[in-house]
């Protein structure tokens, strides 16, 4: 004959099973809303990282933009000052030395000594 302690109890172990699964299905539940918490988080963050390297590179091309703006201007100007400089030299030389070199380049191109 079976006693009462023999016989398993199974409305007992349902309910720890029913509990079980409920807590369970909390769990993953909250790891679900922890995880979209997470994403959300490191998209928010790689959204700002993107707009703060993208403001970086716009203000460095700016940067280099005024930097080689003012060098070719700097250099434009050194430019036109030799040429005032040789300009200058080239209107300054006299009719004599003129006459003088031209004399020396016929007499080198026809080889005869220049008078």
């Amino acid at each position: 004959m079976a006693t009462a302690t023999s016989v398993p109890d199974s409305k007992g172990d349902l309910a720890r099973l029913l509990a079980t699964e409920q807590r369970l299905e909390q769990l993953v539940t909250d790891a679900r809303a922890r995880a979209e918490t997470i994403i959300a988080t490191a998209r928010a963050l790689a959204a700002k990282r993107e707009s703060d390297m993208a403001a970086e590179l716009a203000a460095a091309t700016r940067q280099l933009e005024s930097t080689l703006a003012a060098e070719r201007a700097a250099r434009q100007a050194e430019l036109e000052r030799q040429l005032a400089e040789d300009r200058l030299r080239f209107e300054n030389v006299s009719a004599t030395t003129i006459d003088a070199m031209a004399a020396y380049v016929v007499s080198r191109v026809v080889g005869s000594p220049p008078t």
